[in-house]
């Protein structure tokens, strides 16, 4: 399992059942616009995918500030959907190589 950049709306979409277990209000249809609006504001969307759905994803911020230096922030912690939770330490592995 590889730990793919959400860069395309069908990317994105692949993520949405995993969002929505984190953020139940969303709408599907607004999801894309609505990711699109958050990866603009310089975050990426990172998830695993198995049988063309995202399992497990997460949305973070990278950069560089005068007071932390480098930083990731995590916005929507690592998520994985009910049904993968046995994919939490390959996930982790994945991340972290």
């Amino acid at each position: 399992m590889d730990v793919k950049t959400a860069t395309t709306d069908t990317d994105i979409l692949k993520c949405w059942q995993v969002m929505f277990e984190l953020r139940p209000y969303l709408k599907e249809e607004n999801f894309p616009l609505d990711m699109r609006r958050t990866l603009d504001d310089n975050r990426k969307l990172i998830y695993i995918e198995e049988e063309k759905v995202a399992v497990a994803a997460s949305v973070f911020e990278e950069g560089y500030n005068l007071y932390r230096g480098k930083y990731i922030y995590i916005d929507d912690r690592l998520q994985i959907i009910p049904f993968q939770r046995g994919l939490t330490l390959q996930a982790s592995i994945s991340l972290y190589r």
